[in-house]
């Protein structure tokens, strides 16, 4: 039987760095149950083996919700909300299943959304950039063009680690011009850390591409001829 426990129960113990629970010296496996001054439930927050497990949920006086969200094994995951004491949003974000942010939104009191970050908004790319695994989007087989709809595709593409996996990282964007590289290419590695950066022209790299290693620090730059051979 889960516990329910009074979040002032001073048999409960909390930490502050983890999160983690203890209740009379065990890994806390149950309900905290914090009141306001009236008595009323003000908000219930899920362990299980001391982990934040299950769902957390806070309330202003009166009833209105405050905030809601799920963790599992003592992280984020699905999406938390915050309101504010009217009933309009405040905060939204979204976790994958392994507790990574996927997006953030943050509304003002007049209800005017004031930040919004995702993985494309954090890497600088144009929220209307097709994913290159896209169902209506095709590679010609004789030209080798990016095809959209039957029209050689003008604009942003992204490339994630696993294909047809919206929650997987994105580890590249080029920039195309009737179905072919041209202008800013970047990569990525999954972690985030950047990888590679440069210009495309009439297909193929061009000029100076920077490059980086897992840990962040930049190697040998890359240069390519206005043809697109490698030179340096």
């Amino acid at each position: 039987m889960l516990e329910r426990v009074p979040s002032d129960d001073p048999q409960l113990v909390i930490d502050p760095q983890t999160g983690r629970a203890t209740y009379q010296g065990l890994p806390l496996s149950g309900i905290v149950v914090e009141r306001a001054a009236d008595g009323d439930i003000s908000a219930m927050r899920s362990y299980k083996d001391g982990d934040r497990s299950g769902t957390w949920q806070g309330w202003y006086p009166g009833g209105g919700e405050r905030y809601s969200g799920a963790y599992f094994r003592n992280r984020h995951i699905g999406t938390w909300r915050e309101w504010f004491p009217d009933g309009s949003p405040a905060v939204e974000d979204d976790y994958t299943f392994a507790g990574e942010q996927r997006s953030h939104k943050r509304w003002d009191e007049t209800g005017m959304l004031v930040e919004h970050v995702n993985d494309r908004t954090a890497k600088g790319i144009d929220p209307d950039a097709i994913d290159l695994n896209g169902p209506d989007v095709e590679i010609d087989q004789f030209t080798n063009a990016v095809v959209v709809e039957g029209v050689p595709y003008s604009g942003q593409a992204i490339t994630r680690s696993v294909p047809d996996d919206d929650e997987a990282p994105i580890v590249r964007v080029n920039t195309y011009l009737d179905g072919r590289p041209e202008g800013h290419g970047r990569t990525w590695y999954t972690d985030g850390t950047p990888k590679s950066a440069g210009m495309f022209s009439a297909g193929h790299p061009v000029g100076t591409w920077q490059n980086w290693l897992p840990d962040g620090t930049q190697s040998e730059p890359l240069e390519y001829s206005d043809a697109g051979k490698l030179i340096r």
